[in-house]
């Protein structure tokens, strides 16, 4: 069954189309990547899920019972959408506990006093590995730690989706591997969708159960990882040659640079 269901969503900056008219739908307790060249608007596209950025045209944008054509940022996470960019913002004079918790007050729209929010805090960062950090000021973190507090302020709010941006890039194989297990866990065992944009394919292959490969605003393919693998449409869209065999693929994509690198034509 649906929980997110997107028709004709379209983003254009100076009459450049970042996303054209994309239809997806993601079904619950799917394990969704968005992968493509950079470019290809998938960040833009999780811009305009999380109501970060309006969209300039979208017939339908329904998440469960809700319409949330044109809704702001506070009314998507009060929804039960969850967003982690992949350079979260933070706020310096806190301590990691502090800035969890004020996920906790500014998720699902419920009034949490401080205490209340305090210990939902302690619970997320139990749950993604930061409780022995609760106290240390989060400029602290290193950059998994980092995105770990992006994840839990975004978990601190009881979303039923999470939106993740790139969150693999520039890991240690290590804290690769954690953070595949926590991303799996979170579906598994506490019911989470992810709709998830990723340049490190190995993670891909690993954790999504079905990839849509975007490139310039459109999605090219859909299917399993193998099935996109696969696919000359999307070889050469990360090569840039028609003819690509499945040799080249390997290299390619993991080998990409973050979107915030320099994007082509057709938005990030």
């Amino acid at each position: 069954m649906a929980l997110l269901t997107l028709r004709g969503l379209t983003k254009r900056f100076g009459g450049l189309p970042a996303v054209d008219g994309i239809d997806l739908d993601v079904d619950t307790g799917e394990i969704v990547a968005l992968i493509g060249p950079n470019g290809a608007g998938k960040t833009t596209l999780l811009s305009l899920v999380a109501g970060i950025v309006p969209p300039t045209a979208c017939t339908t944008f329904r998440f469960g019972d809700r319409d949330l054509v044109g809704a702001a940022v506070h009314e998507v996470r009060h929804a039960g959408i969850g967003t982690v960019r992949q350079a979260p913002t933070r706020f310096p004079s806190m301590s990691v506990r502090e800035e969890v918790a004020v996920g906790a007050r500014f998720g699902r729209a419920e009034t949490l006093d401080h205490r209340t929010a305090l210990h939902r805090a302690d619970e997320v960062l139990d749950l993604v590995g930061l409780r022995e950090q609760a106290a240390a000021p989060v400029t602290s973190l290193t950059l998994h730690g980092t995105r770990l507090l992006g994840l839990a302020r975004a978990l601190a709010g009881r979303p039923d989706l999470l939106l993740l941006d790139e969150p693999m890039a520039g890991l240690t194989p290590g804290e690769l591997e954690h953070a595949i297990a926590l991303i799996r866990a979170l579906r598994d065992e506490h019911g989470l969708t992810v709709l998830w944009v990723e340049h490190v394919m190995p993670a891909v292959d690993l954790l999504a159960e079905r990839v849509v490969v975007m490139d310039v605003g459109r999605v090219l393919a859909e299917g399993d990882p193998a099935e996109v693998r696969r696919d000359p449409a999307v070889i050469a869209a990360y090569l840039g040659v028609p003819d690509a065999g499945p040799a080249g693929w390997a290299g390619a994509p993991g080998a990409a640079p973050s979107e915030e690198g320099g994007p082509r034509a057709g938005g990030a």
